[in-house]
C-alpha cells in the first residue's frame, strides 16, 4: 500500500541521516530516547562519559548537527539558562527501531552513560 512505501521510505531516509553521522551523534540519540525522547543539557552533560583534556563537554557543537537535520530541536529557557533537547517526536519510533541495539564498529564504550 502507499503507507507501506511511505514508511519504508522515509525509513531509509532516516537510516541514511543515521549512517551520515559519527558514533557520539547516534549515541546522543540513544541517550535522548531512553530519556523518553527530552533532555536538559545539563543532564546530557552530566551522562557524558567522554570529556575534553580540561573535563568539558562541548554538548552544542556535537548537537548542531542533529538540528540541522531535523532529528532533533532545542528549547532555550532564557529564565533558568537551560536548554532542552527533544527529538523529532514524527521520528521516534524509526530512531528508535534503528538504533536499538548498539551496534556500532567501533569497539569504542558507548560516549553516554546508561546506553
Amino acid at each position: 500500500t502507499e503507507s507501506n512505501v511511505f514508511d519504508d521510505q522515509q525509513t531509509t531516509y532516516v537510516d541514511n541521516l543515521l549512517k551520515s553521522l559519527v558514533t557520539a551523534h547516534r549515541d546522543i540519540l540513544r541517550f535522548l530516547l531512553l530519556q523518553g525522547g527530552v533532555a536538559r543539557g545539563d543532564v546530557i552533560v552530566r551522562a557524558a562519559n567522554r570529556k575534553d583534556a580540561s573535563g568539558g563537554f562541548n554538548l552544542s557543537a556535537l548537537i548542531q548537527p542533529l538540528i540541522e537535520k531535523g532529528l532533533i530541536e532545542r528549547t532555550d529557557d532564557r529564565i533558568q539558562g537551560v536548554a532542552t533537547f527533544v527529538v523529532n517526536e514524527r521520528l521516534m519510533k524509526i530512531l528508535t527501531e534503528l538504533l536499538f541495539p548498539r551496534a556500532e564498529v567501533e569497539n569504542d564504550a558507548p560516549y553516554f552513560t546508561g546506553i
